[in-house]
């Protein structure tokens, strides 16, 4: 059971099967056949790559260290204050 769908290049229907219809209407196979055009589409990978993939974990590896770096800095004590010094009034 299922819904099978065919879509061209651009995302465009050719050909659906509803196997939950075909199997309520008593059909316990549904099948299609069909001839597509393989067709090229231009996208943004050839230009840029996998380039955007490493900027993003690049990126997450740099909110790491900045988080532990934060995070490692809030858990040191405070420095003592110096202590005051007293003058005498004269």
């Amino acid at each position: 059971g299922g819904v099978s769908v065919v879509t061209d290049a651009y995302g465009r229907i050719l050909n659906r099967v509803d196997g939950f219809a075909a199997a309520q209407a008593g059909d316990p196979t549904s099948a299609q056949q069909l001839t597509v055009p393989a067709a090229a589409v231009p996208t943004l990978y050839p230009l840029v790559g996998d380039a955007f993939g490493w900027a993003m974990l690049g990126g997450l590896l740099v909110l790491v260290v900045v988080l532990v770096w934060q995070w490692r800095r809030s858990r040191q004590p405070a420095p003592s204050p110096k202590p005051v010094e007293e003058h005498a009034l004269s």
